[in-house]
């Protein structure tokens, strides 16, 4: 991977088929986060929530504040009320729910892959009341991120994990690995789109 890549996720099972399909090795441990590594690729495990997000990704990037223009991604699922389990989205903006703060990712061509609003709620929810996706971590993510890198190279990837027939409380470990899994190759184009948007900036 020529390009520095920097992946926040926020558990384990999300980690997991990363961590594999990258080769990443566990640094030993100092700090609040579990972080991962090979070569320009890294991954920290955040866990839940927006500050837990924002502080992962401030810890990240102290560990190697010289990478130039890296890639951040933050990798994870995300409810919707209509979309199937298991299907792939890009999010093309990012709502903190209890602020009403609003980002918009820069996307500079089609991808294909799936793009929708996505809200980030302080607690998980159930009604899916409002259009668009939801998750717990994007809003602390994104404007962190933001201050190490172009924004054009900061974006969140969510794997559809529950939806209005089949709730959040029938998620479980080794079904949100395995959705991830079966995204690799999706997510493989859009580091290799990220990768040519760098090459440009």
């Amino acid at each position: 991977m020529p390009s520095p890549v920097n992946f926040v996720v926020a558990l384990p099972a999300e980690a997991k088929p990363v961590v594999a399909f990258f080769q990443l090795k566990r640094l030993a441990p100092h700090g609040d986060f579990p972080v991962y590594r090979s070569g320009s690729v890294s991954l920290v495990v955040s866990g839940i929530g927006k500050a837990a997000a924002a502080a992962a990704t401030e810890f990240l990037h102290g560990l190697d504040s010289a990478q130039d223009k890296p890639i951040w991604i933050n990798l994870g699922i995300a409810g919707h009320r209509d979309l199937p389990t298991g299907e792939a989205l890009l999010a093309h903006s990012v709502t903190d729910a209890a602020s009403g703060c609003q980002w918009r990712p820069p996307l500079m061509v089609d991808l294909p892959l799936r793009t929708m609003s996505l809200i980030t709620v302080d607690q998980p929810t159930f009604d899916y009341g409002q259009p668009g996706a939801f998750d717990m971590e994007a809003s602390g993510f994104l404007p962190t991120a933001r201050r190490f890198t172009r924004p054009e190279l900061v974006h969140c990837f969510k794997i559809v994990s529950d939806n209005q027939h089949s709730p959040a409380r029938a998620i479980n470990g080794k079904r949100v690995s395995a959705w991830i899994a079966q995204q690799q190759h999706t997510l493989a184009l859009l580091l290799q789109y990220l990768n040519d948007v760098r090459a440009t900036l």
